[in-house]
């Protein structure tokens, strides 16, 4: 029986159909090795972010006495032997929880602006959220009703929710190489926090205290007042450090 060659045609066909074919398994490959590579490179990205909020979440034990008003309007020198309850480090312990605060703030606002920032997994994202709005209720409602039930003439203290996002936008990062972050400590200290006068801190002059982190300063200071009547600030900071203690799970939560 005679074998019929195929048509001339046939074999560079079949060649072109091979090498197309090799094209789209190579485009198709090297798109999933791509994809897989993006979806690691956002998997570290994430997990860097939630890094960087968690260090201003987290609430370091002080030794007594650092919210000492007096701090604001000087600098306490240096001492010869270190001890952790000297003026000069309670100082320093003082300004590092007014900066963690205002950088709170400044990731929540980022958070606000950009939507690829922490942008986890969905049941992350949503627990996320919910403790930011519960960290913005804890630090600006008025609670009147838990207060009326208590049937006591409160004193109290308050950063409104315009004020918490103006403290965020004080604290974000403008210039082209630093975009996409918070202001650092260092940063924080020589722009923002100042030694201003006592009798006017928030005045026109070079040492005056940024009116923003003044807002968050006298909070933090004001938690250091001993008061004679009911202080609701006491219970404020205790929402506020309920919220952030589930927030900081949330944050040390694995994603996969």
């Amino acid at each position: 029986m005679k074998i019929q060659k195929p048509p001339a045609w046939f074999i560079p066909t079949l060649s072109a159909i091979l090498s197309i074919l090799g094209i789209i398994v190579s485009v198709f490959l090297s798109s999933v090795v791509a994809e897989n590579k993006a979806a690691q490179e956002r998997k570290r990205t994430y997990a860097r972010e939630k890094t960087q909020v968690r260090l201003s979440v987290r609430a370091d034990p002080f030794p007594p006495g650092f919210l000492n008003e007096d701090f604001l309007y000087g600098q306490p020198a240096r001492p010869a032997v270190p001890t952790r309850d000297d003026p000069y480090y309670q100082k320093y312990d003082l300004v590092d929880t007014v900066y963690r605060l205002c950088a709170l703030f400044g990731w929540m606002e980022f958070y606000r602006r950009d939507p690829s920032f922490l942008n986890g997994p969905t049941k992350e994202k949503t627990a996320i959220e919910q403790h930011f709005r519960g960290i913005r209720k804890a630090f600006g409602d008025e609670f009147s009703d838990e207060k009326r039930k208590a049937g006591v003439n409160w004193i109290d203290g308050f950063i409104l929710e315009d004020d918490q996002r103006a403290i965020g936008e004080t604290m974000l990062e403008t210039d082209k190489e630093s975009r996409g972050s918070i202001m650092g400590y260092g940063a924080f200290c020589g722009r923002l926090f100042r030694i201003p006068k006592r009798e006017d801190p928030i005045g026109n002059y070079e040492s005056s205290q940024n009116y923003w982190v003044w807002n968050a300063t006298r909070f933090i200071v004001e938690l250091g007042r001993k008061e004679t009547t009911a202080d609701f600030r006491r219970e404020r900071i205790k929402k506020v450090i309920a919220e952030l203690d589930e927030l900081s799970r949330v944050l040390d939560t694995e994603s996969h």
